[in-house]
């Protein structure tokens, strides 16, 4: 083999090894470095659908207009926030239980596709759902202040 031919063969091996590596997970897809916010009714028209934040630092899924914790009645004790888990082309919501650390499952959603703007899932009628992806900037504008200290 001549030197030209090893030489195109390495690029090659190289090239495809680059394009395979650069492929993101979606992990990565879902939280865009730090957070993600993601929605599938939400518009700069009608911004009245909920947006959600998903954390990368803890994997962590936030409502920005309500506090989730309201929306779980529960005898066992206070909801400690929710997670979520991606395995098996699934993406998956648990509840941790303040008191008791148990984890309770919230909802499991198959995931069809996915690229860096759009999630394409099937909820729990076998619908295909599709979630867009919020500009951090805008969703920022949606986010709750921070509440001053009280002395």
């Amino acid at each position: 083999m001549g030197n030209k031919t090893s030489k195109k063969i390495a690029f090659f091996i190289l090239f495809v090894y680059l394009v395979v590596s650069c492929k993101q997970s979606l992990f990565d897809v879902m939280t865009h470095n730090d957070k993600g916010y993601w929605s599938r009714y939400w518009t700069e028209d009608d911004p009245s659908g909920v947006i959600l934040e998903y954390s990368k630092k803890d994997s962590t899924v936030k409502n920005l207009k309500e506090d989730w914790s309201l929306c779980f009645v529960n005898s066992i004790g206070d909801i400690y926030g929710i997670k979520f888990r991606i395995t098996n082309d699934t993406i998956f919501h648990y509840v941790k239980i303040k008191d008791t650390g148990l984890i309770l499952m919230w909802d499991t959603i198959p995931i069809v596709s996915y690229s860096k703007d759009t999630i394409v899932f099937t909820n729990k009628m076998s619908d295909t759902v599709i979630w867009h992806r919020i500009p951090n900037k805008i969703a920022k504008k949606y986010k709750p202040k921070p509440e001053a200290k009280k002395d």
